[in-house]
């Protein structure tokens, strides 16, 4: 990885002798950030402050010796991953064997010739990127898969539900031909609500699958904020009169937003959906939005249940335990402010909440008002 100083790591060299150091250095600092050190007390003090990508060691040091000093770095659960290549006048093959028992990766003998050593370090150095991209990619894919998996489980069982509550209201209904008016309407309001939560979620999972798309850029539009969050009340609107909550609009009809329109309208549906779900009848979910210090502000209230304070780190994960049912028994996947999250800080923002028990939460996400 390139520094932003242009230089493409760090380096630490720990030699008891000046004149060694300087050598090392004029060979390598116009590439490298190379430190130095000329007692193994500084040169740890260095490694815990600083992220060394390679120590440069010799070997024959008074305090103590370069074999020792490497074992004990090796012994350091924070430190044991960091390349190590002696530099020394001891080439006897005793010598170089042991500096590759204590868990050196390379050796050079003294004189350093300086072609040498520019070499065996660029070596190092890339292997060590090499190692770090590596890592950085297992991570990425360890966190894919388990999303993955929580995905396929959610379409796998969440939505067969619904699915599976359909079809069989419907066969009843197929077969009973003696149901008054009132009984239907009743079937038929246990279908919407089967049909309303199947929606939700393909919705949600689609919007999530664009985001995995690497090449996916944002599509950046100007539009009025209050405008979506009136369309996304008229898409909730029979959910809270169902509950006869009342959803408020706070927004300037004048505030203008440059986002991806289609992104935030998926985030503002979430978030006062999630709302409706956790506010008990008669109460209310309020959206309110303001622009200052180049970012826009919204936030969406509720005076609902609330959320345990040890939840807040959890409730923006796919886990299927950090969804609760509503005030309602309506059932959720916890995937729609897992897909909050991602759109969010796609958009290179950020959400939190807000909340205690028993007295309403406040969901609150920020992101630049321009295109960065």
């Amino acid at each position: 990885m390139v520094k932003a100083n242009g230089k493409s790591g760090n380096i630490l060299v720990l030699d008891d002798e000046k004149t060694n150091i300087e050598i090392v250095k004029n060979s390598l600092a116009v590439n490298y950030n190379v430190y130095y050190a000329l007692k193994p007390g500084d040169a740890f003090n260095i490694l815990r402050r600083i992220k060394i990508d390679l120590l440069l060691l010799d070997v024959m040091m008074p305090e103590m010796d370069g074999f020792e000093f490497c074992r004990t770095l090796k012994a350091d659960e924070a430190l044991k991953n960091i390349p190590v290549i002696f530099i020394t006048g001891k080439n006897d093959t005793e010598s170089v064997v042991k500096g590759f028992e204590e868990g050196a990766v390379d050796y050079i003998t003294k004189p350093v010739q300086t072609e040498e050593l520019e070499a065996r370090v660029k070596t190092q150095m890339e292997l060590q990127r090499t190692k770090r991209q590596l890592e950085d990619t297992n991570k990425e894919l360890t966190k894919l898969n388990a999303t993955k998996d929580r995905l396929f489980s959610i379409i796998g069982h969440d939505l067969r539900g619904p699915v599976g509550g359909i079809d069989s209201l419907l066969q009843f209904l197929l077969d009973t031909n003696d149901m008054g008016l009132e009984e239907t309407r009743v079937y038929i309001k246990q279908l919407k609500s089967y049909a309303s939560f199947a929606t939700g979620l393909l919705e949600n999972l689609l919007n999530w699958a664009i985001t995995q798309e690497k090449q996916s850029a944002l599509n950046y539009e100007s539009f009025n904020l209050s405008d979506i969050i009136t369309q996304c009340q008229q898409v909730l609107s029979m959910a809270a009169d169902r509950k006869n909550i009342t959803l408020k609009n706070t927004v300037n009809n004048d505030l203008i937003v440059e986002a991806d329109k289609n992104m935030i309208m998926t985030v503002i549906r979430n978030l006062l959906s999630n709302g409706i779900k956790f506010t008990r009848p008669q109460g209310e979910v309020v959206i309110e939005a303001s622009a200052a210090e180049g970012f826009l502000n919204v936030r969406v209230s509720d005076n609902g249940v609330g959320i345990a304070a040890e939840n807040f780190g959890k409730i923006f994960n796919t886990a299927k335990e950090n969804s609760s049912a509503g005030t309602d028994g309506e059932q959720g996947t916890g995937l729609g402010l897992f897909l909050c999250r991602e759109l969010i800080e796609k958009h290179k923002g950020r959400i939190c909440v807000e909340s205690e028990e028993g007295k309403g939460s406040r969901f609150i996400f920020s992101i630049p008002l321009l295109k960065t």
